[in-house]
């Protein structure tokens, strides 16, 4: 039986805390160039607010720079190119997956720019192929929905079985669950996602089949 293994990306394959730091990190580079403001008193702007563009925009009024906006400073976020590395269990997994010849696809929430921007900073391109990405600003649908789940399933072979690896159990699993994957949620040992993982807090058809604390524990599930 043929095992086909889909991630998720954001906190699975990489800690997307890392991004929002390079964001933000952007952010306060291109605002002071543009304002003579040091970037390291923006940064720290933002790290002590609440809402960190909102607390950046209040500190740039204060300063008298009154033309900016959320808009201004999201584009910058979303369309930056990060400085992010690849967690190195999930390499070594991805490549002994490729090692063995297993079919992988990537199931992921966001804007088509942002999402492929951390693929390619990431390198993931070597292991997931083209038409085996998928991105929901691209597809039309997110996680909420079965279509990425059913994208992946109608392009296996039968009899197959199928894998979902993620972290977030608010709308990682449900709908692979309904159709009978086998669902796996790799712990956030050190708290530090940007979700929550607590399994009280969702109905049981959203809770994951499997916990595991190492994504390389994924290669158990190939027969």
């Amino acid at each position: 039986m043929a095992t086909i293994i889909a991630f998720d990306l954001d906190d699975t394959l990489y800690k997307e805390r890392d991004f929002v730091e390079s964001g933000r990190n952007t952010v306060a580079e291109a605002i002071a160039a543009a304002t003579g403001i040091e970037a390291a008193t923006l940064r720290r702007v933002m790290a002590e607010g609440a809402d960190a563009f909102d607390a950046l925009l209040a500190y740039l009024g204060d300063m008298g720079f009154t033309g900016y906006t959320i808009a201004d400073l999201l584009d910058i976020y979303r369309n930056h190119k990060p400085d992010i590395t690849l967690d190195p269990v999930a390499e070594e997994t991805l490549a002994e997956l490729r090692r063995r010849s297993i079919d992988i696809a990537l199931i992921t929430d966001g804007r088509s720019t942002t999402q492929r921007n951390k693929i390619e900073a990431l390198g993931l391109y070597r292991y997931f192929a083209p038409g085996r990405i998928y991105i929901s600003g691209e597809t039309g649908a997110d996680k909420h929905t079965p279509l990425a789940y059913m994208n992946v399933a109608n392009t296996a072979p039968s009899p197959r079985r199928l894998v979902y690896a993620g972290d977030n159990p608010a709308k990682d699993f449900v709908n692979a669950n309904l159709a009978g994957w086998t669902t796996v949620m790799l712990r956030d040992s050190r708290g530090v996602n940007i979700h929550s993982q607590n399994l009280n807090d969702v109905a049981g058809i959203y809770r994951p089949r499997i916990v595991i604390d190492r994504l390389t524990e994924i290669l158990k599930l190939i027969h």
